[in-house]
């Protein structure tokens, strides 16, 4: 009942795009709910070994364990990456010599990580919400006032002066937004809304003029500022009233509004209050300068309520814990949203793999469901549709008999006529690109440029008059033309489209030179590749030859890349063909395998040139350490099958011909001393 309801959504749905058309589906496996302990993941796991054409028979609760572990941490990354640019996995106090610790469970956090959250803990020295505030910005990607070169030592905040200059800054700006506020916002006679009293603890128009007080004094030097001065109930010579430093610690609400407002976002405070021998109270207080309404810009809500992650993005937010329980005083901690997803119902996994359990299984049931098209879509613009035309049996077990064995079939759909019978029509095939041209101009011919195709195996099919000539360059033509009856290969190059990859296949190392709508792959993802290996001019120079190495024939333009390579960069210049038959003996062909590609990275330039399953080399891209320049990326992608697959939309790639320059020319008479010693990379 489960896929027989999920089947007539699923029909429906292609019957409103397709109508008149019968599709028919079978049910041919059924699995145990002993399998895995995950549903949802076994059957992502199943799918994805499918796709890649692995042996999913051999399945088993270890080994999807194991890919729940290596794949889809790549989507948790990706998710926390879409809430927050901070890493906290990399924060030390290196980075930032303020950091304590990631969820102290001194602090009994565990309400807040059940929710989603990481707990950031900074040093509680009474700078605790300035710190708090400076990684909330760079959550959002703001490092106005973060030291951004990373410490070679660490650096305790009492003598870290870059720190400190940070934070005072950041405590300058405050009071001094803070004191235009009460001046063109909230002069005396309208300070009438209830969070003032509330929340903010103001009363009287004295409250406010002290209110902007708490960012900053002059009764203390900088480094008195982070002693913890701040956080003495008693300090001699302290010429406040309560004879300490305390206020100008950030209050719990104020200085955060003050925050929203001068940089424009939202602030959260999720507040717990604890009291000996009750249960803690939670408040979660949203304050937004930027509300619609004044009553709204500061909200408060008497429990612990997580926003949605849909709301959390409709405007830059940062979200603060603030309790009672450090030393006694209030104490800020910084709080990164991270994946939240809930505990799934497990069941005991079987430890035998899938083939073992269908095996000692009853013979799965296949069903088979349908859906009859209905009367209106019979007919076509008033016309009955054709009959079917059928063979004598004799004839049809003839045919059957001669067919042979593995031969390709045309794509078929079951299209009902009017009788109520099915009748088979053939779908279009697509026709291949040609990957090989010339001009004939021999007696018994008719003149013209011939083309021909690569099949799957390697063999071409017979030529044929090219009748359709606009898909080829006219310079290039121009070159077939003048060199009658010679064979050209069709040069790499055609742009793919302004797409860009998902970010979960990208870096952040940028490609250089990209073609856009020219066909300049060849030469333009080699160019990048050499300026990221330290080559620069050499990439500049290379990247000027691209309009006319793009305008060559296949061998034309890979001996001239060749050459131009020699010249440009000599310590690499000579390359190692792959895919061509070596000049040994035996000449046997060098291989190279997609395996080979992604396992055993090299710091050599490396252009990859793929063959596409209709036989064209149309695109073309250069490899370096664990990445991929291509030009019709801003960004170059990681080394990896699905990098390779998004870029050609396609699983059935071979490798046509690869060089790599890894070998140094040297001119006769002309030593060159220098040697390539870069090392191999790792970014991702």
């Amino acid at each position: 009942e489960e896929v027989g309801s999920l089947v007539t959504k699923l029909q429906h749905a292609l019957h409103s795009l397709l109508p008149g058309t019968q599709f028919k589906f079978r049910q041919r496996l059924v699995l145990p709910r002993d399998f895995a302990t995950d549903s949802q993941v076994a059957t992502f796991t199943l799918i994805h070994s499918l796709h890649q054409n692995d042996k999913y028979l051999d399945l088993k609760h270890e080994s999807i364990t194991l890919f729940k572990l290596v794949t889809l941490q790549r989507l948790i990354e990706y998710h926390d990456d879409c809430l927050g640019k901070l890493p906290v996995s990399a924060l030390t106090q290196r980075s930032h010599a303020f950091f304590e610790c990631l969820n102290n469970s001194l602090d009994h956090v565990e309400d807040l990580t059940s929710l989603g959250w990481v707990v950031v803990d900074v040093s509680g020295d009474g700078n605790c919400g300035y710190y708090s505030i400076i990684l909330g910005l760079e959550n959002l990607g703001i490092f106005r006032h973060s030291v951004q070169k990373k410490a070679h030592r660490v650096t305790p905040m009492q003598s870290n002066t870059p720190w400190q200059n940070h934070v005072m800054e950041l405590r300058h700006r405050l009071q001094i937004h803070s004191r235009s506020l009460m001046d063109r916002e909230y002069p005396p006679g309208s300070r009438n809304h209830e969070w003032f009293s509330l929340i903010i603890g103001a009363l009287s128009d004295n409250d406010f003029a002290e209110i902007s007080d708490e960012f900053y004094t002059d009764a203390l030097v900088q480094k008195k500022y982070f002693d913890e001065t701040l956080t003495k109930k008693k300090v001699k010579g302290c010429p406040t009233r309560d004879g300490n430093y305390t206020m100008y610690q950030m209050s719990p609400y104020w200085g955060p509004y003050v925050a929203s407002s001068l940089f424009s976002l939202r602030i959260i405070v999720y507040a717990r209050t604890s009291t000996e021998g009750d249960d803690d109270a939670w408040s979660t207080t949203i304050l937004h300068h930027g509300a619609p309404t004044p009553d709204d810009r500061i909200r408060q809500i008497p429990s612990l309520e997580r926003m949605s992650d849909a709301e959390y993005k409709q405007c830059k937010t940062i979200e603060l814990f603030y309790t009672i329980e450090y030393k006694g005083v209030g104490h800020f901690q910084f709080l990164r949203r991270i994946l939240c997803g809930g505990s799934l119902p497990t069941t005991n996994a079987s430890p035998e793999s899938l083939m073992e359990i269908l095996r000692r299984m009853p013979k799965n049931r296949s069903m088979t469901y349908s859906l009859q098209a209905s009367p209106s879509v019979l007919t076509q613009r008033g016309k009955s549709l054709p009959k079917p035309k059928t063979l004598p049996k004799s004839k049809a077990k003839t045919a059957s008999k001669h067919k042979k064995h593995n031969e390709p079939t045309m794509a078929k759909a079951i299209v009902p006529n009017e009788q109520g019978t099915d009748m088979e029509c053939p779908k279009k095939r697509r026709e291949p690109l040609p990957t090989q041209i010339k001009f004939v101009d021999l007696a018994g011919y008719e003149e013209g440029f011939y083309v021909r195709t690569r099949k799957l195996y390697g063999n071409f099919t017979r030529y044929k008059l090219c009748r359709n000539l606009e898909m080829f360059d006219a310079t290039f033509l121009e070159v077939v033309r003048k060199t009658p009856n010679v064979l050209f290969g069709i040069t790499p190059g055609d742009p793919i489209d302004d797409a860009q990859p998902p970010p979960y296949l990208t870096t952040s190392v940028p490609t250089i030179y990209q073609q856009h709508n020219n066909h300049y792959c060849l030469t333009y993802s080699l160019a990048s590749c050499l300026f990221y290996c330290g080559f620069r001019w050499a990439g500049e120079g290379l990247s000027g030859e691209a309009e006319r190495i793009s305008k060559l024939p296949y061998e034309g333009a890979i001996k001239a890349i060749r050459s131009i390579m020699l010249g440009l960069v000599p310590v690499i210049g000579l390359p190692t063909l792959y895919g061509i038959r070596t000049k040994c003996h035996k000449r046997k062909k060098r291989r190279m395998t997609w395996e080979d590609l992604f396992q055993n990275t090299t710091p050599y330039p490396t252009l990859v040139i793929p063959l596409k399953p209709n036989g064209t080399t149309t695109h073309a891209f250069c490899v370096a350490d664990d990445l991929i320049f291509d030009s019709t990326t801003s960004l170059a992608m990681k080394l990896c099958k699905e990098s390779v697959q998004w870029l050609f939309q396609s699983d059935d790639l071979e490798l046509y011909q690869v060089l790599r320059f890894n070998m140094k020319f040297s001119a006769p008479g002309c030593k060159i001393p220098e040697t390539y010693q870069r090392s191999v990379i790792k970014h991702w």
